[in-house]
């Protein structure tokens, strides 16, 4: 999988990867954002993951009903 920067998240190659590949991207780009907003809420380092998983989950399973408005940041932490 190629290394993407912010500025092209929405360029034709990362709209072409697939699902999977996204999700990675994704993860990798802004799991511990995901995983810091989910403790301050929570306090529970555990709770905090599975909260984190769940959302990438989710993430993964709306991904084709993705709009190209905004960010998936601003999508994932809505």
């Amino acid at each position: 999988m190629e290394e993407l920067n912010k500025e092209e998240l929405y360029s034709s190659s990362f709209r072409q990867m697939n699902k999977k590949d996204k999700l990675i991207w994704l993860m990798d780009e802004y799991g511990q954002t995901v995983m810091r907003l989910a403790f301050i809420y929570v306090r529970d380092k555990q709770i905090a993951e599975d909260i984190t998983q769940d959302v990438f989950i989710k993430c993964f399973e709306k991904m084709d009903d993705f709009k190209e408005e905004s960010s998936y940041k601003t999508g994932y932490l809505k």
